[in-house]
């Protein structure tokens, strides 16, 4: 699930060179490059990370100041008696929430595919090589940043000052309760289209359910203190491209299981999972109640690899293959979160024409840089220019293996010879009158 395309770019050109050269940028892996010493500038193609953020909330309720509200506990806040006890044994009580998984990818430098652009040039071409790259060494057009915060921990402490304007100052937990039921029967009533929100819009309707809720966690905070914490799970899954493809799933690993009661037990059983581990308050040993999973099934069939030839190769790119991806309720066999990747790395690398060829020219490649995938080449050559003759050159070294360049060294060869003897041989004057 990306959110945007970053694209990566290689553009070079051949300008006012001398005729018969092209654009010629062989691209080497880069343990070729550093055992035949070939200098140039060196890029990776990218790999796929598939990153999974499940939200994981923390909410703790204590006694405010000198208010006792135990006895409304459940309808406040919807206590079980386990939640009540707590309360009267500790003055607060602790629960725990798992919100929506999210999944998105984001983009690793491949070790395995690095690769080396070699810079050629001569006496009588002027060539330019434009490369951007990113701190990820992978080529990019133009400078982009993205910010990965999937992961990082987010702690929010809510102690709600406000009153409830529609009771007197000093309420007491009774009326605060009597005051949160009515509320809810509003949002109900609202949910049910029993009232005149029936015909607003989606987005409308949820932010009249959203200011319900912050009028019933206000007037709530007016009896109790409420403290909310959130830290994200965030797991990294990496495919090593050696994954069986006629396996079903792809690939599958657990993620965490998750209590109420108690937090999440992070439960990651592959390797190739990094799995996060979760700050003090969050996380337990044992059985949860709820259970998540991740899987991926193959769509079709991954790319094949092209055939291997012999001779110089260009610009390397990838082929990736497409995923179904899943977050599972494991113990209700449910899917909470599908949808559908690219994965670099179990596609295949193929390359382009070292050259476009022709006399100047200009090749432009643009890559997508979260797969290395080929999203646009642009090849464009001249014909060869037979007015770009310099002096003191002699037309041979110009105008080689071109049938018109040796025609014209053949028409210039004969007019300098026949110069040369009519110099040596000048005809002779004849004198007015036949003399």
């Amino acid at each position: 699930m990306r959110s945007h395309f970053a694209l990566a770019t290689i553009a070079t050109a051949l300008i006012a060179g001398s005729a018969g050269c092209s654009v010629h940028h062989p691209v080497y892996p880069v343990a070729d490059a550093t055992k035949n010493k070939v200098e140039g500038i060196e890029y990776s193609l990218p790999k796929t990370v598939v990153v999974i953020g499940v939200p994981v909330t923390r909410t703790t309720i204590s006694k405010k100041g000198t208010i006792d509200a135990k006895d409304q506990l459940k309808k406040l806040v919807g206590a079980t008696d386990e939640e009540v006890q707590q309360y009267t044994d500790t003055k607060s009580m602790v629960r725990y929430k798992l919100g929506t998984p999210a999944m998105t990818t984001v983009a690793r430098r491949d070790p395995k595919e690095t690769y080396v652009i070699k810079i050629t040039g001569a006496a009588l071409e002027k060539r330019e090589l434009q490369a951007k790259l990113n701190t990820m060494g992978f080529l990019t057009e133009s400078a982009s940043t993205a910010a990965d915060q999937t992961g990082e921990f987010v702690a929010t402490t809510i102690k709600s000052a406000v009153t409830l304007a529609a009771l007197a100052a000093g309420p007491t937990p009774a009326d605060v309760t009597a005051a949160v039921d009515d509320l809810r029967k509003s949002r109900l009533a609202v949910l049910t289209g029993n009232n005149r929100f029936t015909t607003l819009s989606p987005e409308a309707l949820t932010a009249v359910l959203a200011q319900i809720d912050a009028e019933i966690a206000a007037a709530v905070a007016t009896v109790l203190d409420v403290s909310v914490d959130v830290w994200t799970a965030k797991f990294e899954i990496e495919f090593t491209g050696a994954e069986q493809a006629n396996k079903s799933p792809l690939f599958e690993t657990d993620l965490l299981e998750f209590s109420g009661k108690q937090g999440v037990n992070i439960r990651a059983n592959n390797c190739i999972v990094r799995a996060p581990t979760p700050p003090p308050g969050f996380g337990f040993s044992g059985s949860g109640s709820a259970k998540l999973s991740a899987r991926f099934d193959l769509i079709g069939e991954r790319p094949v690899k092209g055939a291997d030839f012999d001779g110089e190769r260009g610009y390397r790119f990838r082929v990736p293959a497409f995923v179904d991806a899943k977050v599972m309720r494991t113990d209700k066999g449910l899917p909470v979160l599908a949808t559908e990747l690219a994965v670099a790395q179990l596609g295949v690398v193929r390359s382009l024409p070292v050259s476009p060829g022709g006399g100047a020219s200009s090749y432009s490649v643009t890559l997508d840089e979260l797969t290395g995938a080929l999203l646009a080449v642009k090849a464009s050559s001249e014909p060869i220019n037979t007015e770009t003759v310099q002096a003191g050159l002699t037309a041979p070294s110009l105008y080689k293996d071109a049938e018109l360049a040796e025609l014209k060294r053949r028409k210039e060869k004969l007019e300098y010879e026949k110069a040369i003897y009519d110099l040596k041989n000048p005809k002779p004057t004849v004198s007015e009158g036949g003399q």
